[in-house]
């Protein structure tokens, strides 16, 4: 029986606010937030507090009995997300729009993700070198379409199988999180039971408008282009399954489908078939009593320096190619790399600096004391992630200095729109984009924007004085309320308190919000 009372209209005006986002979300966790906390009312704040083993209390809500409430703090959330994630759970974050200490009337709140098993992107919820699919079914007659994606790396795969057998076995390749389907899909009674048992993850119906083959042609042309549409004019039943897993992404995904590019469209016969016990007694990527990598032959052959690369080698292990010609292809790509030491420097220094690279390079360094790790509350891709970031010491030598700087600043690209916080870090950084062509800065920092006032062909958007004729002066919340016009493709954040500069003419409450609505606006937080 629901906790939430039947009648609304003595509530506060909170409380209705709260309940209309979760009759929109009923089927997820909603994480409403209040301040410097995420809190859960009614049935999700029994079911958090038990799931989370967190201090079930109250609050008043206008009636006599206060609602059961429990909450936990923003600079954490996301630990307590994972963990609700895992045991199956869906959740709605619920952010706040505006500055609550400057809104009139009730703050302005709405949903900006919904966080499930097949949807995370953020790192320390993800398996290293694992993808993290999601997968979508369409049956038909004889054949079934299905689609994957793991929206953390950009991968779509789509493909056709035929028999409930040959779907159990592609289900089984990919090991998706979550899946939706078609409702005939229920029909597949072992397939379905494959899906409960065996991969025990979260499958749910989806939109059966989208799996029309009309709406289907429509969603995937919009999203990926009228090419990839007529290249997968041979499998309906995989663009159908396609265009349901792209509706639903829609739906739960308010940012981040911009990495989703191109379907690779594959047949299942171009790989070895291997059903899921010939896979478990194999012992290819985990063992069968425990599990693990320790043991398998994807821990005896990985010897990979990325996650990019470990995802391919794991690929590779799992789908064993059956055509000649592909095989004698990728062998011959071996011999000429190791055969051809120039070529392999060549490389290196073209591919070589990643972000991953990057950040085990600064490991190092802050391993030998040039470089000291903090921690400090993000916004990531509209949900709230604490990030990894770095902070030079006073007592590093200004040559280490600049190293440092010189190594996180090849991240960023000519044309980027880039934000920078006003921590010394940033200020060394800026100092080395100045190569950079047609960059976008969004910075509070009246420092930097001295730095870079003579760059030519730059936009700079600050919240300091203005300080050259092309410049935007803003205040924090000016800034924050016209970032809808900006995109921001990289946040380097490297301290997580506010230093007001001389001279910059906003409050503390603006600085906030206007850091906050920039790293919002992040693909990428470095």
């Amino acid at each position: 029986m629901s906790l939430v009372p039947e009648d609304r209209s003595k509530l506060s005006p909170m409380m209705q606010q709260y309940l209309s986002m979760k009759d929109e979300h009923r089927d997820q966790i909603l994480m409403f937030r209040l301040g410097d906390f995420y809190e859960m009312f009614f049935d999700d704040a029994v079911t958090a507090s038990r799931e989370l083993e967190l201090t079930l209390t109250g609050r008043d809500c206008g009636l006599p009995e206060r609602a059961p409430m429990c909450g936990v703090p923003y600079h954490s959330v996301d630990n307590y997300i994972a963990r609700l994630v895992k045991k199956g759970y869906k959740v709605a974050i619920c952010e706040q729009l505006e500055n609550p200490a400057l809104a009139k009337g009730m703050v302005k709140r709405d949903i900006v993700r919904v966080v499930t098993p097949g949807t995370l992107m953020e790192a320390n919820m993800l398996e290293e070198g694992s993808n993290n699919f999601i997968c979508s079914i369409c049956p038909g007659e004889e054949r079934c379409g299905l689609a994957f994606a793991d929206i953390s790396t950009g991968c779509v795969l789509a493909t056709e199988a035929a028999g409930e057998t040959a779907v159990i076995n592609e289900l089984g390749k990919y090991s998706p999180h979550e899946v939706i389907y078609q409702k005939e899909f229920a029909k597949m009674h072992s397939a379905v039971s494959f899906l409960k048992d065996r991969l025990c993850c979260a499958a749910q119906e989806g939109d059966a408008d989208a799996y029309a083959a009309e709406a289907a042609r429509r969603i995937v042309e919009e999203q990926f282009g009228k090419e990839t549409l007529t290249r997968l004019e041979g499998v309906p039943l995989a663009v159908s399954a396609l265009g349901g897993l792209m509706a639903y992404l829609k739906v739960t995904q308010f940012t981040g489908l911009e990495r989703l590019l191109e379907v690779q469209c594959y047949l299942p016969q171009e790989y070895m078939k291997l059903d899921v016990s010939a896979r478990r007694n194999l012992e290819l990527t985990e063992t069968m009593r425990s599990r693990e990598k320790r043991g398998t032959l994807f821990w005896v052959l990985d010897k990979t320096k990325t996650s990019m690369g470990r995802r391919l080698l794991r690929t590779s292990i799992e789908q064993p190619l059956l055509s000649v010609n592909a095989i004698n292809r990728r062998l011959n790509a071996v011999t000429a790399l190791t055969r051809n030491s120039i070529l392999v420097s060549e490389l290196a220094v073209h591919y070589g600096v990643t972000e991953e690279t990057i950040r085990r390079d600064l490991d190092k360094l802050e391993k030998e004391g040039f470089a000291t790790k903090t921690y400090g509350g993000a916004i990531w891709g509209n949900s709230t992630k604490t990030d990894l970031s770095y902070t030079i010491r006073n007592k590093t030598n200004v040559e280490a200095k600049h190293a440092i700087a010189g190594l996180i600043s090849q991240m960023v690209h000519d044309g980027d729109h880039l934000m920078l916080d006003d921590s010394s870090t940033s200020l060394y950084i800026a100092k080395h984009l100045k190569e950079k062509k047609g960059l976008t800065v969004l910075t509070y920092s009246v420092e930097i924007v001295m730095e870079l006032a003579g760059v030519e062909g730059w936009t700079i958007l600050s919240t300091g004085g203005t300080l050259r004729p092309d410049s935007l002066a803003f205040t924090g919340h000016q800034v924050a309320n016209t970032l809808s016009r900006y995109h921001v493709d990289k946040a380097i954040l490297s301290c997580k308190g506010i230093d007001l500069q001389a001279g910059v003419t906003d409050s503390a409450e603006g600085h906030a919000l206007a850091k906050q609505a920039m790293i919002r606006n992040a693909k990428q937080v470095i």
